[in-house]
């Protein structure tokens, strides 16, 4: 009877032990779940959303803005900002207050901006009306002209572009790129 006891007293401190694992298990899963809802959904530390690299060129395009405007690669002025976002996309919606009040002082104003909010035209219609008045803004599919001339595979993806063409830097950021526009612009 007392081997009986022994077994059962051990089975049940490995259960206990068990169940203390699993708990450490679930609360580092939380933890981990709280730093990747903080994170880019979408944008990545390198800038893979893109395979333009600072120093080459977008493919010549040609798009319809909202507005019935026309932007060409040739249109563009230094400093020109180029950004992809999504209504789809979490660190698009977040950061695009930011974007909005950085892009709202440059100084050839909405010809030097560029916004391509990628998706279908219903749902991508609040974004845009918030970019319209600082950007052109593009509404287009992921495989539209412009998203093919820049190569975006994610985004969020910000480009600044110089007179001709040329990419000046790259990120997923506008924060990250208000040196480098200030460079190109001056």
């Amino acid at each position: 009877m007392a081997v009986l006891v022994v077994s059962v007293m051990v089975l049940c401190f490995l259960c206990l032990f068990d169940l203390l694992l699993t708990l450490g298990v679930l609360r580092r899963l939380r933890e981990h779940e709280a730093r990747l809802e903080k994170a880019p959904d979408y944008g990545v530390p390198d800038n893979l959303a893109s395979s333009l690299v600072q120093g080459s060129r977008p493919d010549p395009f040609t798009a319809t803005t909202t507005d019935g405007g026309v932007v060409t690669l040739d249109d563009l002025v230094d400093g020109t900002v180029v950004a992809f976002m999504s209504p789809h996309c979490k660190s698009c919606v977040a950061n695009l207050p930011n974007f909005v009040e950085h892009v709202g002082v440059m100084p050839e104003g909405r010809r030097q901006v560029i916004a391509v909010v990628m998706g279908e035209e219903v749902e991508s219609r609040p974004m845009a009306a918030r970019l319209e008045p600082v950007a052109q803004v593009v509404v287009e599919h992921l495989n539209g002209p412009l998203a093919a001339a820049f190569k975006v595979t994610a985004m969020p993806v910000i480009f600044v572009l110089k007179g001709d063409g040329m990419v000046a830097a790259t990120s997923y950021e506008i924060d990250q790129l208000l040196g480098p526009m200030a460079a190109v612009v001056k």
